[in-house]
């Protein structure tokens, strides 16, 4: 995995510091993260994020700009679930690939 710079580690705090203030608008927040997708892409994350708690938007956005492979997780398990972290640490299905590596809430 390639290490970022202090340059981009400070650009990603604060877009991630920038995201957290607009959670409520999904439009925004996917501008304020950097996610470049375009057409039907963009509607699906953009459909994505409206339908879910607007405490997980960000953790999503992360993992979408695939520099967390941690955030990726946390939002696969969360939406496989439903968005319950109670549930992931309940998680019944050992036949999941990332079984052995969800997160702990």
């Amino acid at each position: 995995m390639k290490r970022m710079t202090s340059d981009q580690r400070a650009e990603a705090q604060r877009k991630a510091a920038a995201a957290s203030k607009l959670a409520k608008d999904p439009a925004k927040l996917m501008e304020a993260m950097g996610l470049q997708q375009s057409g039907e892409d963009r509607r699906r994350i953009f459909n994505r994020l409206v339908d879910m708690p607007k405490t997980m938007r960000r953790l999503f956005c992360r993992a979408y700009l695939g520099r967390s492979m941690r955030a990726a997780v946390k939002a696969h398990c969360l939406m496989c679930v439903g968005y319950d972290r109670k549930e992931v640490s309940l998680c019944s299905s050992p036949e999941c690939p990332l079984y052995p590596y969800r997160p702990v809430f």
